[in-house]
This record gives structure tokens, sequence and C-alpha cells, in this order.
């Protein structure tokens, strides 16, 4: 083997060691990128839960206010019909979010890592592969099911401003029927006074007395206006 021959084979394994060296690079670039979208990924996963766990935990906070109004409508008997209506609706409204909720957290959770494995991220193509689309199906679950829960919630504000208007308005509401009691017995009281009272008996007989002046006075004259004009004036007359 001449000499050229020796540094060709040289030049050769140089620039194979080259190209080897660059591969280990760029594979080593890669799985560093690789590693880096994972723990993003599971960083965002968490975060998904979390917002779950916290829309779960307002859906059953839901549930207690609109159990607790429930209870206080049946106390109320038939005025606590319209906040029965309210609060019942706001119940089945918080059912329904924390069924979205529990099924999005089972989805969540079966992604999870074991405590075990918790410090390995997957690192073969097969793991990401197939992590990556899990995670597409559950986001493609996520957002309906989260516009879903926002729809639903939307009114949760307004209900409970309607219940707690109610709620106020039950508690107001004894003083105000007895003051409408106290006002209809006052009128009552007046419309129950005797007829034969001081001030109509007097006045009735005021109007016999002009009557049976004037009867008289037809017999002899003309009555003149003169004659009917006393302190009672044209209330005699309207009488």
């Amino acid at each position: 083997m001449n000499s050229d021959q020796g540094e060709s084979r040289i030049r050769l394994a140089l620039e194979a060691i080259a190209e080897l060296s660059a591969g280990l690079s760029a594979n080593q670039a890669t799985q560093a990128e690789m590693d880096q979208t994972l723990a993003s990924l599971w960083q965002a996963i968490e975060a998904t839960s979390q917002h779950v766990a916290t829309v779960r935990a307002i859906g059953f906070k839901m549930q207690l206010i609109a159990l607790n109004s429930r209870i206080k409508a049946a106390h109320l008997g038939e005025e606590g019909r319209v906040l029965e209506s309210i609060s019942g609706a706001i119940y089945a409204i918080s059912l329904a979010a924390r069924d979205q909720t529990e099924r999005l957290a089972g989805s969540i959770a079966s992604l999870e890592l074991e405590p075990a494995a918790s410090s390995e991220i997957p690192r073969t193509e097969l793991d990401l592969e197939t992590t990556s689309r899990r995670l597409l199906t559950i986001e493609a679950e996520l957002e309906p099911a989260l516009e879903t829960i926002r729809a639903k919630s939307a009114g949760f504000g307004e209900g409970f401003e309607r219940i707690r208007d109610l709620l106020q308005l039950a508690a107001a509401m004894p003083p105000a029927i007895t003051a409408e009691r106290d006002a209809l017995k006052a009128l009552l009281d007046g419309l129950e006074a005797p007829v034969g009272s001081a001030d109509l008996s007097e006045l009735s007989e005021r109007y016999t007395m002009q009557s049976e002046r004037a009867v008289h006075a037809q017999q002899d004259a003309q009555p003149s206006a003169a004659a009917f004009d006393d302190e009672l004036g044209l209330n005699v007359e309207l009488f």
C-alpha cells in the first residue's frame, strides 16, 4: 500500500468520523429539544389538571349553595317557589359542569406519569408519538368541554344574585306583611264605623230640618236661595 492510498483511507476515515460526530451532535440537539418539548408538555398537562380541579371545586360549591337555597325555599313554602326553581336549575347546571370536569380529570390522569417514573421523561420516538397522539385527543375534548362549562357558568352570577334578592325579600316579607295588615286593618276600622255616628246623625237631622223649612216656605211663598244658605252650604243639597 503506497502513501497515497494510506492518506486516502485516513481522509475517508476522518470524514466518516466528522459525519458521525455531526450526526451525534445533531442527535443530541434533537434529544435536548425533545426533552424540552416533553417538559413543556407535562407542565401544560399539570396546569390543565389544576384548572380542571379548580372548576370541579367551584361546581361542588355551587351545588352546596343550590342545596341550601332549596332547603330555604322549602321552609318558605308557597313564597319559595321561584327560589326553588332557580336553585334547582343551578344545581342541575353544577352537576353537568362537575361531570364534564370529572371526565377531563380522568383523561388527564391517564397521561400522568407513575411516581416511580416521574423523574424519567419518555424519550423514545414511540413514547413521544403515543403521548402526543393522546394529548391531541384530550385537547380536542378539552376545548369544547371548557367552552360548555364557561357557557353554563355564565348564568351562575345572575342566578346567585336573584337567589340573594329572593332571600332578602323572604327575610323582609314578615315585616312587610305585618305593615300591610296593619294598614288594611286601619282602613277597615274606618269603614266599620257605625252609620249612626255623631257626625252623620247631625248632618241627617239638619238636612231634615232644611227640607221641612222648604216645605213650609213653598206653602207661603217661593223659597229664596238664602233659605238654604247655612254653614253646610251646597253639601246639604249634595248629601
